[in-house]
């Protein structure tokens, strides 16, 4: 399909343009001539109307399958961000990985170290390597008046490369005020990294903690009575060589483990290495049932016999509350890794998810009898009591586990929702529609007459069971040769029919019988948080424009300096519908990677962060202060502001902080720069205050830039457009704003080959007198149509080899322009404006063109190069056909011929 921009009307008197043009009209229009309109824009004269009949032609991508919903545009109201809590020590780092809440504490469990370390010159040994400070509110944005917890940490050498640095670590937060309370570490040689995370107060009253990832060395707990328990990775006790990271050349081979630990204090109550591998294993989920016992999902990779080829299976298991012994395990030689659980004390159920391929392909897909693909993302209810699966339901897909992607997440629907689970799991769906109608058969009850009654048609609330039959009625299992087949249900329920870019299917299923209710595709997510309401399900992730897009149906949320922005999306759970979007980010990464709720209403999210500052939407907008960096980082630090509250600008941070922030989901407000809002066919109209802008869902006064997104020369500009970011009047004097990134003068195009190897370009540069939005060519160059670092050739340097000229090269369809040879002239054109059976070399023109007209073979309109004509030059007297006046120098657009 293609859009047409046929008629531009725009005022461009020079002091209109300097003052910001909004970037609406300019995102529309291709990037190869953009660089045309802007000049010509700014070669008007004041206080005249360019009229320019253009036909731009552009691909719009257009997705078998795609269902345009025009769904998450209901932000009358959003939910505001009340507080946020941080690491804020350069000495210490923490990747955050889970989240837990238990009465007003909300647990945060991650993987963190000591930046410091002794084999490094200058090393001078710290007390207190991390901290966390809290809350940073609106009203104290630099956590001023918060309060602090730290922790000292042992410094490891980086001898065996810095990841054998990390030690098992949570933070403890008081959930209403944002304080944090506490920081355990659990301790040892080697690199020891978190995953898992679960609280409960069990039926005695004791509060528990459940804590689970891998290790490679050792790993040690400390006891309430002051001893201590160390486990030893199974592969070599804990020696020098396995101290390393898992993805070291040399050894590095994990085993999982568990923790159960007093949630008040971090003591201990046991520890355990399970599962052991002789390559790679990890305890990933873990939950923890009313006695105190701790149930546990994951995988073991091993290798084989030949010591190349490595099998990996997945795994659930039960570990005694008292002392953390395997009460049972059911490995799933069928699945490559199962990933996350959740335990249902309603009836001492376990949902689990996982996946048939380890590295996310089919190279090493497993044969799952519920598996019609080459890989599938599985759903899976078990018995809490023995482990014994009672339903499986797959979907074409290929999720894997890995420690940085989203891997998605599986929650238990509230009572008021529903007999229901919520499942998120990454690559479901990825190219097309896919059925969620498979998977293990469903029981029922068949009637005297061969009639056969699915369980799902019985009964929603339980299990059905012989019992549930009517008196005639023969119950038939799920594993009987004539039970119902997963497909037959037909239930509709798909995932992979949202946006081309979305490769994450939301899925709610009945958790009795599996049965889909439906699926919704967004883009990865870390985790799920269903209302206590019932109403609706929120997702948390973060994206990455480079990666994986971030379109939510058809809304897409901005870039973020081309790194990681997060969201928070909320879902109708009836529907499965996207009711509303949000994002947040600064400068740097940020990423969530958990999510929980309390009882009201509110979610919780944890991660990492590496910007400063950060904008979380609504009124909440923090600035990160570091401590303990060498004086010239404190200086920068403590000069640094909010943005536009404080004069300070976005940076990145010295080091990856910890972050938790509370989302007043249970408060949803009208944004402050909304007068009033309506909603039409469940799409918000707001009225926004004059003086400000409603830009992607967050409130910007008039002057505020776009410095967040790390773009500083774009600002909300009303008067041009209250709802699309302006270019600032500084485009075009001293900067340029070309591939969307603010460039300085004399800033070189650059082209990224490779992590190691960035090209930078001879001729192509920023010159904002020339061209404010698109690379200028210095003068003695040429532009060869190839990529950095092929893009340039020197006019000035003779040709190797002389141009032979064969044939007979034509002009026929294009009359050469009349130029006079003095005096003001004119370019008018005649006959056909296409240059297709041109074969011709370099054509010399005389007169008072400073360089040829280059032309190539077949070359297409938009390339013919015109040497730019001073103004004062040109002379009035237009026609059809003819470009005159202020434009001469952009003739060749040919605006009425297009037109």
């Amino acid at each position: 399909m293609l859009f047409v921009v046929a008629v531009c009307i725009l005022e461009v008197a020079s002091s209109h343009f300097r003052e910001g043009v909004t970037l609406a009209f300019l995102k529309k229009v291709p990037s190869s001539s953009q660089g045309t309109i802007y000049r010509m824009m700014k070669m008007s004269v004041r206080g005249t109307y360019l009229v320019l009949g253009s036909l731009v032609a552009g691909a719009v991508s257009s997705v078998q399958g795609q269902v345009p919903t025009d769904t998450y545009q209901q932000t009358c109201e959003l939910p505001p961000f009340e507080w946020a809590a941080y690491g804020t020590r350069v000495t210490g780092r923490m990747y955050t990985r889970r989240a837990a809440m238990l009465g007003v504490s909300l647990f945060a469990a991650g993987y963190l170290k000591s930046t410091s370390a002794p084999n490094e010159e200058e090393y001078q040994p710290l007390v207190n390597d991390f901290g966390v400070t809290g809350p940073y509110t609106a009203s104290d944005p630099t956590g001023t008046n918060g309060d602090s917890v730290t922790v000292d940490l042992t410094d490891y050498t980086t001898e065996f490369g810095s990841f054998a640095q990390y030690e098992v670590g949570v933070v403890k937060i008081n959930a209403a005020s944002g304080s944090p309370e506490d920081i355990y570490v659990y301790y040892g040689e080697g690199q020891d990294e978190t995953c898992g995370l679960a609280a409960k107060e069990i039926s005695s009253g004791e509060e528990v903690l459940a804590i689970s990832g891998h290790f490679v060395g050792t790993l040690t707990a400390d006891h309430s009575d002051g001893t201590s328990t160390t486990i030893f990775n199974s592969n070599s006790n804990g020696t020098a060589d396995y101290v390393q990271h898992p993805n070291a050349v040399k050894n590095g081979f994990d085993d999982g483990f568990v923790i159960s630990a007093d949630a008040a204090t971090g003591d201990a109550n046991w520890l355990v290495a399970y599962p052991t591998s002789t390559k790679d294993a990890q305890t990933v989920g873990v939950d923890i049932d009313n006695e105190g016992n701790i149930f546990g999902a994951g995988y073991s990779c091993n290798l084989l016999e030949n010591g190349e080829d490595t099998v990996c299976d997945g795994f659930v298991a039960k570990f005694n509350k008292t002392d953390g012994s395997v009460v049972w395990e059911n490995i799933m030689t069928d699945l490559a890794a199962a990933m996350w659980i959740v335990y249902d004390e309603t009836d001492n159920a376990l949902y689990v998810t996982g996946t048939t391929t380890y590295k996310g392909d089919g190279s090493d897909g497993k044969i799952h009898e519920s598996c019609n693909h080459d890989t599938c993302a599985v759903t899976m209810r078990l018995s809490a009591s023995d482990g014994t699966i009672d339903w499986v339901r797959t979907v074409q897909g290929s999720p894997r586990w890995n420690f940085f992607d989203q891997t998605g997440d599986i929650r238990l629907a509230s009572e008021s929702d529903g007999p229901y689970i919520y499942v998120a799991l990454d690559d479901a769906g990825e190219n097309g529609v896919v059925s969620m109608d498979e998977g293990t058969p469903y029981a029922g009850c068949l009637s005297a007459d061969g009639a056969l009654s699915p369980e799902y048609q019985i009964s929603g609330n339980t299990v059905v069971t012989a019992e549930d039959c009517l008196p005639g009625s023969t119950f038939v299992s799920r594993d009987a040769a004539n039970a119902m087949p997963a497909a037959d249900a037909v239930t509709g329920a798909v995932c992979g029919a949202g946006h081309e870019a979305s490769n994450t299917c939301i899925m709610k299923y009945n958790k009795y019988s599996g049965y889909p209710i439906w699926g919704s595709d967004t883009p990865p997510v870390a985790s799920l948080v269903p209302s206590p309401d019932g109403q609706s399900v929120t997702a948390v992730g973060f994206y990455w424009l480079k990666q994986n897009g971030a379109n939510f149906d058809s809304v897409l949320l901005p870039d973020y300096n081309g790194i990681e922005g997060a969201f928070n999306a909320k879902l109708n759970a009836v529907t499965g519908e996207g009711e509303y979007v949000m994002h947040s980010g600064g400068v740097g990464k940020n990423r969530p990677y958990d999510a929980v709720g309390d009882s009201e209403g509110n979610v919780y999210i944890v991660g990492y962060t590496l910007s400063n500052i950060i904008n979380w939407g609504g009124t909440l907008e923090t600035l990160i202060i570091e401590e303990g960096g060498d004086e010239e980082q404190e200086v920068a630090a403590n000069n640094a502001g909010v943005t536009n509250q404080m004069g300070g600008v976005p940076s990145k941070s010295g080091e990856y902080q910890f972050f938790a922030v509370k989302l007043l989901e249970s408060q949803p407000a009208t944004p402050t720069c909304v007068e009033s809002c309506s909603l039409m066919d469940s799409i918000a109209n707001p009225v926004i205050k004059a003086g400000t802008c409603l830009i992607d869902n967050h409130c910007y006064q008039a002057g505020h830039s776009a410095a967040m997104f790390g773009r500083p020369c774009l600002v909300c500009n009303p008067a041009q457009s209250q709802t699309e970011w302006s270019l600032a009047p500084s485009i075009g004097n001293s900067i340029c704003f070309i591939d969307n990134i603010c460039r300085d003068t004399g800033d070189p195009r650059t082209f990224r080959e490779s992590r190691s190897v960035t090209h930078v370009s001879e001729c192509q540069f920023c010159d904002p007198g020339l061209n404010g939005i698109g690379w200028s060519v210095k003068p003695e160059y040429e532009l060869t149509g190839e990529e950095l670092p092929n893009d340039c050739a020197n006019k000035t340097m003779a040709p190797a080899d002389p141009i032979q000229v064969t044939g007979s090269p034509t002009l026929a369809p294009i009359a050469a322009p009349t130029v006079p040879d003095s005096g003001p002239w004119q370019t008018r054109f005649t006959g056909s404006p296409t240059v297709a059976r041109i074969a011709a070399p370099t054509v010399p023109v005389s007169g008072p063109l400073a360089d040829p007209i280059q032309v190539t073979a077949s070359p297409t309109l938009a390339q013919i190069a015109v040497p730019a004509v001073p103004v004062s030059s040109l002379s009035g007297g237009a026609a059809a056909g003819t470009v005159v006046g202020s434009v001469a120098g952009v003739a060749i657009l040919l605006c009425a011929y297009l037109v």
